[in-house]
């Protein structure tokens, strides 16, 4: 991981975000991008000139000020933080950025602030999550600044893409990770001989680590593996691929933001 993006409205959800990459990605070698978008109000022609001025001044100078609190906070990891002042459109913002500097990792928070900050943290989280190309890390604010010991990792053995994972499992080794694979399934007799046979063997894809596999039957995915990830305090948990249906009801669904909008636990998608 060279590039990580860490969008920021300046919220203290986006700060707890920016905080987490720093403890995961602060080696010599990694940049870490704090970037903010700005856009305009709606206004008369004259004003808006010197309203852009002032909008991307303000965006400069509250992006400076984080980057050094943050170096102050991590002055032992020494992490290379650079900011990026980007005007448009929060998620196209990123999108953007993603694709002009090799993005690694984006890192965001969940929620925005309100107001006028209210911009990429918050309702935009799932639109960058789902049209980013890269893998996307959503920080709850009250998340605790652990690093991954513990990783569940959500699958269905059928539609496991083992190049998707090739993200993880660079995470997984840094950190030494037990990783937990779970398949949920809505009924005992959909289960087939075959997605045993699948899963077992999963762990091939993440040599010199602890795999744990286990099958849970639930109607409703979400609390099946929210469940899970609280019976072994999961650091992380992990959904792929992330444009099925199966993603969409467990991030988009309104069932289901008790997971992905109100967990303590950070929750990185994978792109397909």
């Amino acid at each position: 991981m060279k590039n990580i993006l860490i969008p920021t409205d300046f919220s203290p959800n986006s700060r707890r975000a920016a905080e987490y990459a720093i403890l995961l990605f602060h080696n010599s070698d990694t940049c870490l991008y704090l970037m903010n978008s700005y856009e305009m109000p709606q206004a008369g022609a004259s004003m808006l000139i010197s309203m852009e001025d002032i909008l991307k001044k303000n965006s400069e100078e509250e992006l400076c000020n984080l980057q050094v609190e943050l170096k102050q906070e991590f002055s032992g990891h020494k992490p290379n933080l650079k900011t990026l002042s980007i005007y448009g459109d929060p998620v196209f913002s990123v999108s953007k950025v993603v694709e002009d500097y090799n993005i690694d990792f984006v890192v965001m928070g969940t929620q925005g602030a309100s107001g006028i900050k209210e911009k990429l943290i918050g309702s935009n989280t799932a639109s960058v999550v789902k049209k980013a190309n890269c893998p996307v890390l959503v920080v709850p604010e009250k998340s605790p600044l652990n690093v991954p010991k513990r990783i569940l990792l959500a699958v269905d053995p059928a539609h496991f893409d083992s190049e998707a994972v090739i993200p993880l499992q660079k995470l997984a080794h840094l950190f030494q990770s037990t990783i937990y694979l779970v398949y949920v399934a809505a009924e005992e007799s959909s289960i087939s001989d075959n997605d045993l046979l699948l899963l077992t063997k999963l762990d091939t894809h993440f040599k010199g680590l602890k795999v744990i596999p286990r099958v849970s039957v639930s109607s409703n995915a979400v609390d099946a593996i929210d469940s899970y990830a609280e019976q072994i305090d999961a650091n992380l948990v992990v959904m792929l691929p992330r444009k099925t249906n199966f993603f969409e009801n467990l991030f988009f669904k309104s069932h289901s933001k008790k997971m992905a909008m109100h967990t303590n636990i950070p929750l990185l998608t994978l792109p397909v």
